[in-house]
């Protein structure tokens, strides 16, 4: 064997193990680098998952506060702002889709403000223990939006 090698690369083959005893190390090395490939794959999905999260909610929020402190509610007509609420709630549960089904929406109006503090859970990718406490599994936003009223 030494002769073969020795005829197609001229020079002598270098002193150590043989490569029979090495085959397969190569393979703990790639499976690891994969494994750390597939984390930070979920990591960054979940991370993706949660900004569209919090910029729906923030978006659908305002929305829904705005029409509750819209000048076609009265005001001093209590059951006219529930009513109105209950409205934007559907609405804003709609545009969050299932995640809307589990949310906790809670409104407080005073005659100048309509306050809406929505709050949900995240739907999950799979890394649970790593992004829990980054804080990316839940979303708290509360819209304070002036009421409409003529002058």
């Amino acid at each position: 064997m030494a002769l073969a090698h020795r005829r197609r690369t001229g020079r002598a083959p270098l002193p150590g193990p043989s490569r029979r005893g090495e085959a397969g190390t190569g393979l703990i090395g790639s499976l690891a680098a994969v494994v750390v490939f597939l984390a930070f794959l979920l990591l960054s999905t979940q991370i993706l998952l949660a900004l569209y999260t919090r910029s729906v909610v923030s978006a659908a929020g305002y929305d829904a506060a705005r029409r509750v402190a819209s000048r076609h509610v009265d005001h001093t007509d209590p059951r006219a702002v529930i009513r109105a609420q209950e409205i934007a709630g559907r609405e804003l549960r709609g545009l969050l889709g299932p995640v809307g089904d589990h949310a906790t929406i809670t409104w407080s109006t005073t005659p100048r403000s309509v306050q809406l503090r929505v709050r949900l859970e995240v739907p999950n990718v799979g890394l649970r223990p790593v992004t829990r406490p980054l804080g990316l599994m839940t979303v708290d936003r509360t819209f304070e939006v002036r009421t409409e009223d003529l002058r």
